[in-house]
């Protein structure tokens, strides 16, 4: 019988909408305090420099102190985050003209989103992965419709946060009293430790750079040059969307993945467009934010699939992710005031030429596609692997795999849907579609000359334990 029942649908839009409605809010609530900032102190260098590092900074509290996991753990925490949250967006909406406010506000709010983003995160890993790539998906696209909002004056766009941020808490506390972090599972194997390739390495370098160097671009942008166009935002979430869209459903169980092609060249002609003209920055931030986005939320995906399998705590994992997210942009944000400290003109310094050929190297030889798509889908330790000890059941369908040619991943969907697994369950547990697992069995059943469940179950255990089948 599955793991995942029925159940699960109507909560399905909880699940997809949540996450999605607090990064609304976040994005919301930055820009009006960026607002503010620029308004009361002429720029908006202390929002950057002071919300990216809060966030790293709790990333890493949640990644390295335990009582702070048992106490976010506890039904009573959302609401007392939630809580803190709107505090700060209180502060902010009633006493706009006071930078020490504004900034206050900001550090309250941030210390409730962080804690909000941590907490989808953990709940994440109690849902089908079918299921959380939908709701990776829909957090992009309500992120996207937030853009449109960005008009409205900025007390209106506090109310709108206000009511997002607690949308974003009540959809968690009906999907975590649904799902326990440690109820579902989509694998009966013991917890363990994805093995990191070279080039799954690559990708997780090549994907901390380009997060630097977004950093290094916005803030530029909007600190030291005329502010980009006001739909430019919309346009760079929308292209994520799509991006996203393409990786995880287009490409998916391709022997290459187009989507990462996609990003990885946008990437190359992002940073060779910035190279090439200082006045096209804005373009360039464009496109290298809606990449951005895009991988963003990819490896927000990966490391959902990494805790599910890990035996580390899934806060440690999810405090990781936002620690490096952070901690990246803001090292972005600070070569940018270097840059413009060592040449404050439109004409680049050797140092922001520095800049731009590694961002340019790193999206040649570190976030290429060969290396995005090893990070997401390069085949995952299997099942059968995965236990100690096999049965002789596990045993003789190996022996049939051998004798009809059978290919690794065929062997693996063999022994899970002669065990009685539905396809669905056999594809969330190997992250692939359902019509690639029904094509992996249509294969072995034309190999194996069955046409059947019933008749491939007979097969197996009507096999010996040393070499051909029994004789009729």
């Amino acid at each position: 019988m599955d793991n995942h029942p029925n159940s699960t649908r109507p909560f399905a839009p909880l699940v997809f909408i949540g996450l999605g409605l607090g990064w609304a809010a976040e994005e919301i609530v930055t820009l009006c305090a960026s607002r503010l900032l620029v308004e009361e102190l002429g720029l908006s260098a202390p929002l950057y420099l002071i919300y990216l590092p809060l966030f790293a900074f709790f990333g890493l509290l949640f990644a390295a102190s335990k009582p702070i996991d048992r106490i976010l753990e506890k039904p009573a925490t959302s609401s007392i985050i939630l809580g803190l949250g709107m505090l700060g967006i209180l502060i902010i909406a009633l006493m706009p003209h006071r930078a020490v406010c504004t900034i206050a506000g900001t550090v309250l709010f941030a210390a409730s989103t962080a804690s909000i983003n941590v907490l989808w995160f953990v709940a994440f890993t109690a849902l089908p992965l079918n299921l959380v790539r939908k709701a990776v998906l829909f957090t992009a696209l309500i992120t996207a419709l937030g853009t449109f909002l960005w008009s409205l004056p900025d007390t209106a766009l506090l109310v709108v946060a206000f009511v997002a941020l607690g949308g974003s808490v009540l959809c968690y506390e009906r999907v975590h009293a649904k799902w326990k972090p440690s109820s579902v599972r989509l694998s009966t194997a013991k917890p363990q430790h994805i093995d990191l390739s070279p080039r799954r390495l690559s990708a997780i370098l090549g994907v901390c750079i380009i997060m630097m160097g977004f950093g290094f671009l916005q803030y530029t942008v909007y600190q030291f040059t005329p502010p980009a166009m006001p739909w430019s935002e919309t346009i760079s979430h929308v292209l994520s969307l799509a991006l996203l869209g393409v990786s995880l459903y287009l490409a998916r169980g391709a022997e290459f993945s187009f989507g990462a092609k996609l990003a990885t060249t946008l990437t190359l002609f992002s940073f060779v467009l910035l190279a090439v003209s200082r006045d096209a920055m804005g373009v360039s931030v464009l496109l290298a934010a809606g990449v951005e986005g895009m991988l963003e939320l990819i490896v927000l995906l990966a490391l959902v699939e990494y805790a599910k399998r890990s035996s580390r705590s899934p806060f440690f994992i999810g405090g990781i992710w936002m620690m490096l997210t952070g901690l990246m942009q803001w090292l972005g944000c600070l070569l940018s005031l270097a840059e413009h400290a060592a040449l404050p003109s439109l004409s680049y310094s050797m140092f922001g030429l520095a800049i731009v050929a590694l961002l340019i190297v790193d999206a040649v030889w570190l976030l290429n596609d060969t290396t995005v798509t090893a990070f997401l889908w390069e085949q995952k330790p299997s099942e059968s692997t995965a236990l100690p000890d096999r049965t002789p059941f596990e045993d003789r369908a190996a022996a049939v795999a051998r004798a009809h040619k059978l290919t690794a991943r065929e062997t693996e969907v063999m022994e899970l849907f002669a065990k009685g697994r539905s396809a669905t369950y056999i594809a969330e547990s190997f992250c692939v579609s359902n019509n690639t697992v029904r094509s992996h069995i249509l294969h072995l059943y034309a190999k194996c000359d069955v046409h059947s469940r019933q008749e491939l179950i007979t097969l197996i255990d009507g096999w010996p334990d040393d070499s051909g089948p029994l004789s009729h």
